[in-house]
């Protein structure tokens, strides 16, 4: 019995085309940088950004982003200020590389209705304020989920099987009784090495590694919908 829903965010509550939006924000945070040397800012984001996709849980996601992004840069809390303001501002305007619709926010209602846990398991490369923003983008509001993943309070990424383990050991949920829910073959479909039922949502589906894949379920947001009802 399903009393645990994991759930993405990127590309299923809040539709998008994910190479569009992270285009949209590099471009940002280029501009937001223009006093700075923005191609040594874009290397160390870089850095910064492969070292959580790599983070073996030594640390959060957060601390390893920062130590690896000064590596290369003067320890300038300056920088780190400005991140901030561009997050409370300028990455609002990348809502335009989004497909916001009503459906995630039935969705979720639908889900509360019947009783269900709601962990939004998104990858966990962003801070809380950036995350919460792409919720309220799907007209969802932070609060009417059990957990939501960020980089203050992960120590893996997206597809480590250990980033699902944390959220699983985290709130002591049994696999049997969880489904997640995803558009990212790679990413979200490799649960079900724990016993965890998937469901593909096939809008804005990604499989760049064109990977033979098994789901327990698949279908358009739609037909999401009709299998929760």
């Amino acid at each position: 019995m399903i009393k645990n829903v994991l759930i993405d965010l990127d590309g299923t509550l809040l539709p998008m085309n994910q190479d569009e939006f992270l285009n949209g924000y590099f471009k940002v945070i280029g501009k937001k940088f223009k006093d700075y040397d923005v191609q040594k800012i874009m290397v160390s984001l870089n850095k910064g950004i492969n070292a959580m996709l790599h983070n073996d849980g030594v640390a959060t996601n957060e601390k390893v982003f920062w130590e690896v992004f000064f590596n290369d840069l003067d320890n300038d809390e300056k920088i780190a200020d400005i991140f901030l303001d561009m997050y409370k501002n300028e990455f609002q305007s990348l809502i335009k590389y989004t497909k916001p619709t009503l459906k995630a926010k039935k969705l979720v209602d639908l889900m509360k209705r019947k009783g269900l846990n709601i962990y939004v398991c998104t990858n966990p490369l962003f801070p809380t304020i950036a995350t919460y923003s792409r919720l309220k983008w799907a007209n969802l509001n932070p609060e009417d989920f059990n957990h939501i993943t960020t980089y203050e309070n992960s120590s893996y990424c997206k597809p480590n099987i250990n980033y699902y383990i944390e959220v699983l050991e985290k709130f002591d949920l049994d696999p049997k009784e969880c489904i997640m829910i995803g558009n990212d073959v790679l990413e979200d479909l490799v649960v079900n090495k724990l016993g965890i039922k998937t469901f593909l949502l096939t809008d804005n589906l990604i499989n760049t590694r064109d990977i033979d894949f098994v789901s327990d379920y698949e279908g358009n947001f739609d037909q999401l919908l009709d299998f929760f009802k």
